[in-house]
C-alpha cells in the first residue's frame, strides 16, 4: 500500500491506501490523482460517480464476480456492497473503495467531506497507462461538467504530480488561499463563480471548453513536455 505525503501532512483520504475531443499526449506521461470538488450529500455524489463510470465500463464490482471492496483506514480490503458504501458516505468523513476497469485491475477511490459543505472525490491513476488514464480523465471531466451545470460541483483537476508536491495539495487551491499550483495540470475545471478563475487561468497554456456555468481547461499538446 502506498502512503502519499504532502510536506508534513498526510492526507487522510490517501491513507486509505486515484465527451472531450481526442488529444495526443506524450506516452511517458504520469497521471497521478484526479479530484472533483462538489457539494453534499456524499452519498448522492457516490451514486452519480458509480452510475457515470459504469456507462464507460468502469465498475464498482470486480468483474466477472461483481464483488465490491471497501478499503479500511489502514488499507485492508473489506467485502462490501454499493448500499454499504453509500451508508458509509453518510456516516463517515472519509470512505475508500475500489473501481475496476478489468478483472482484478482496480482504481482506488476516496470520497472525503473536506468541509461541512464540500465533498471531494479522488482517484489514483498512478499505476495506469496512457490510454487507461485518459479514458478515466475524460469521463470524470464529463461528470464534472454535468454537475457544474446543476450547481453540484465547482472544481476539477487531473494532476500528474499530485503525490510529489512538497507543500501543496489541490485543497489549497480550491478551498484555501493558494492562487497558483507548483505545476499547472493537464486539465482542470471550475464553475463560473469560482473567484480565482479570471485571475489565475494561464490562457497561453490551455484551450477552453465552456458551458453556461463552467469552464474546463485542457493543456495544449505543444505545452505538455515543457510543463
Amino acid at each position: 500500500m502506498k502512503i502519499h505525503t504532502d510536506g508534513n501532512r498526510v492526507y487522510q483520504a490517501q491513507l486509505c491506501l486515484r465527451q472531450q475531443p481526442e488529444r495526443i499526449y506524450h506516452h511517458s506521461m504520469r497521471h497521478g490523482w484526479p479530484y472533483i470538488y462538489g457539494v453534499p450529500p456524499a452519498s448522492s455524489r457516490f451514486d452519480e460517480l458509480v452510475d457515470h463510470l459504469d456507462h464507460d465500463g468502469i465498475t464498482l464490482g470486480n468483474p466477472p464476480t461483481g464483488k465490491v471492496t471497501r478499503v479500511s483506514q489502514v488499507g485492508a480490503p473489506i467485502p462490501s456492497s454499493r448500499e454499504d458504501i453509500r451508508q458509509e458516505c453518510d456516516a463517515a468523513k472519509v470512505v475508500c473503495f475500489n473501481f475496476y476497469i478489468a478483472p482484478s485491475d482496480n482504481i482506488f477511490c476516496s470520497i472525503k467531506k473536506s468541509k461541512p459543505k464540500i465533498v471531494c472525490e479522488a482517484l489514483d491513476l498512478s499505476a495506469k497507462n496512457e490510454e487507461e488514464s485518459f479514458r478515466i480523465i475524460r469521463s470524470l471531466a464529463q461528470l464534472f461538467s454535468q454537475r457544474a451545470e446543476k450547481g453540484l460541483a465547482f472544481g476539477f483537476v487531473a494532476d500528474r504530480y499530485a503525490e510529489l508536491h512538497q507543500r501543496f495539495h489541490w485543497d489549497d487551491f480550491f478551498l484555501a488561499w493558494k492562487r497558483n499550483p507548483p505545476e499547472w495540470p493537464v486539465v482542470w475545471g471550475c464553475s463560473e463563480d469560482f473567484r480565482k478563475l479570471a485571475k489565475v487561468a494561464p490562457t497561453d497554456l490551455y484551450s477552453r471548453e465552456q458551458g453556461p456555468k463552467h469552464t474546463i481547461f485542457w493543456k495544449k499538446p505543444a505545452t505538455l513536455d515543457s510543463s
